[in-house]
């Protein structure tokens, strides 16, 4: 079993190496694996996984896995040969009665709200109240109202205050998220937050440190109103998946648990509600316990309207992104087809580097260089499909004029389309373009020429990916 900060390290890797030659090495557990892409040396992190190279299974555990991770965690690890298996089980945090507190008074904060709030509590003999916010200010202004311990990444005494709060010399711990990952303390019944924090996935872990004995607890965020109005007018399209939940949890004018249960189950999962699940209500479900029916049925009809505005408004956004998708890719051709012109005039090589002078003898220029193989010879491995291009000049069969009429024979226009994609492979741009677009790693030249012979649509109309590679290349020289 190791936990990820474990495998960056020199000295743990020569371990498992030194293991793995005496074949003494099994399978390898990664513990709280989510952090991969919430840490701040995530991508560090999964190099260092990555390059371990051990012919041994991987088995990623945690806790806070939304779907919607799946295709970048699997491309971020390489996890493609063999297919990761996946083993979902439906997380519902049923004990934690969830609450959001938008803080509307003038002359009040979140801030000075929570701390009334916390000041308030009767707290039991052992329990514990943590607190999180994103900024270490805050947390030091928590300390000195409510004389409560602290944690952070550039706390010195933070180990000390830590043992404090656990043993329950201390009842209140104001933290960042750093206390969010792997730290299970009893007793923990109230985690306040201050503000919004960092994603769902964040959010989840943190709220999660409370009720680890399965009691019931409490999850109060304190929202600032300017900060709430930002929040209800953002755009979840310009917003990462794990922004865009958060924003629904606490902005949503339905259940809470069904937020998290969107998010962390996938949209096709069964709605819930805190009745549903028999947990502990949320701020929301409560107001609605103490309704009479004919408020209930009002309540009801405005989630419906809701709803359904809300299906419209998602119409209207995706209506215009279509438009707007179409009319960007009607422009694309356009340049692709200008290109394809101007290059048969000019030296694909240097219209590739950005060069500002194309025009000039090919065979002549010094940035007339490939990937070990002469242009005939890398062309003369690329086995197109029938009816996908014009196999003198690489273009879609429905851009050779002289294709429509009698065949590829008749073409006389340049190839200009295979010294673009030959020479992507020794360009830096360009492998990312190729990597991004066949979804792997290319490590032999014959796998690279096969992909680029298969079938693709690109505007519309039957192609092959070395077509697109070039449209897309396009995007960037142009």
């Amino acid at each position: 079993m190791a936990v990820t900060d474990s495998v960056v390290s020199v000295t743990f890797n020569r371990y498992l190496r030194d293991l793995y030659e005496d074949d003494r090495l099994g399978p390898l557990f990664f513990d709280e694996a989510y952090t991969l892409t919430k840490d701040a040396n995530w991508r560090h992190k999964f190099l260092s996984i990555k390059l371990l190279s051990l012919v041994v299974q991987f088995i990623f555990m945690t806790a806070t896995y939304p779907p919607v991770m799946k295709r970048s965690f699997d491309e971020a690890l390489l996890l493609k040969n063999p297919e990761p298996t996946y083993i979902r089980v439906k997380i519902y945090r049923r004990e934690i009665a969830y609450s959001v507190v938008t803080v509307e008074e003038e002359g009040e904060s979140a801030e000075s709200r929570a701390i009334e709030f916390i000041t308030s509590q009767k707290l039991k003999r052992g329990e514990k109240i943590l607190v999180f916010s994103r900024y270490i200010k805050t947390i030091k202004r928590l300390r000195d109202a409510l004389g409560c311990a602290i944690y952070h990444a550039n706390e010195p005494t933070k180990a000390a205050q830590l043992k404090a709060w656990q043993d329950g010399d201390v009842q209140v711990m104001a933290a960042s998220s750093a206390l969010a990952v792997g730290m299970n303390v009893d007793k923990v019944v109230l985690v306040v937050h201050v503000g919004v924090t960092w994603g769902c996935m964040g959010f989840s872990q943190e709220s999660g440190r409370a009720g680890r004995g399965g009691e019931n607890v409490r999850s109060v965020t304190f929202i600032d109103k300017d900060e709430m109005r930002e929040l209800e007018k953002l755009d979840a399209r310009h917003q990462t998946a794990d922004d865009a939940a958060l924003t629904e949890f606490l902005t949503g004018s339905g259940c809470r648990q069904q937020a998290l249960n969107k998010y962390f189950n996938g949209e096709d999962a069964e709605a819930v509600t805190c009745e549903i699940l028999e947990g502990n209500d949320c701020d929301r479900c409560k107001i609605r316990g103490q309704m009479s029916v004919e408020q209930k049925r009002r309540c009801e009809e405005e989630l419906r309207m809701n709803e359904k505005r809300r299906r419209l408004e998602d119409y209207e956004r995706r209506r215009v992104d279509v438009e707007e998708e179409i009319m960007g890719e009607s422009l694309h051709e356009i340049d692709v087809r200008k290109t394809i012109e101007k290059l048969q005039e000019g030296c694909a090589a240097c219209w590739l580097s950005c060069k500002d002078e194309i025009y000039h003898d090919v065979e002549m220029c010094s940035n007339w260089e490939f990937t070990g193989m002469e242009h005939d010879g890398f062309k003369g491995g690329v086995k197109y499909r029938k009816d996908c291009a014009c196999m003198s000049c690489s273009l879609p069969c429905d851009w050779c004029p002289e294709y429509v009429l009698g065949g590829a024979g008749r073409c006389k226009m340049k190839d200009v389309i295979m010294p673009v994609v030959m020479r992507c492979r020794s360009m830096i741009h360009g492998q990312d373009v190729i990597r991004r677009l066949a979804e792997k790693e290319f490590g032999r030249e014959k796998s690279y020429m096969e992909w680029l012979g298969l079938e693709r649509r690109v505007f519309g109309r039957k192609s092959t990916n070395a077509f697109w590679l070039f449209s897309e290349m396009c995007k960037i020289c142009i």
